[in-house]
């Protein structure tokens, strides 16, 4: 753990980003890999525990996971339910945590929860889209948003400057 503190977080963001894009890339252009199920659960265990670190250094849990959940074959409903389950126990985490801290003010918890129902709101307008969508296509538009993420660290990162 002291090494991950030591990293600076300009790094560890960029890091990340390189990570995402190469992993959303290999899946991409290997559209017939798939996770074996043998191999799925520790690998989940692992992703979700460099996720946590993700989030903590970056504050973005969801590419990594979307990129875990695209390569054990989730496509459609699955894949939305389980990102969205994800994603909202960690927006609640995060506000509880923030609140039993004293980080945060009551006015900053309400706004973060209200920040929460866009998210929602797009889960529910793109059903249809999602539906609509064959399994194939489905994936190479989440793994294109998971790219479009991992560009945005790496700018973030200042790894690509001038974007």
């Amino acid at each position: 753990m002291k090494i991950l503190f030591a990293i600076p977080a300009h790094f560890a963001v960029g890091l990340a980003g390189t990570i995402l894009i190469i992993a959303a890339l290999a899946l991409l252009f290997a559209p017939k890999f798939s996770l074996p199920k043998k191999s799925a659960g520790l690998t989940g265990l692992l992703a979700g525990f460099v996720s946590g670190l993700m989030e903590g250094v970056s504050a973005i849990p969801g590419p990594l996971l979307a990129t875990y959940l695209i390569a054990t074959g989730a496509t459609g409903k699955r894949f939305t339910k389980e990102i969205a389950l994800v994603l909202v126990i960690s927006i609640a985490v995060l506000i509880a945590v923030f609140g039993q801290s004293g980080h945060a003010s009551r006015g900053d918890l309400v706004i973060s929860a209200l920040a929460a129902l866009p998210v929602i709101a797009g889960i529910l307008a793109g059903r249809p889209l999602r539906d609509a969508l064959p399994p194939k296509l489905f994936r190479a538009v989440v793994l294109l948003f998971i790219m479009a993420a991992a560009v945005q660290m790496l700018v973030r990162a200042g790894f690509l400057h001038g974007l």
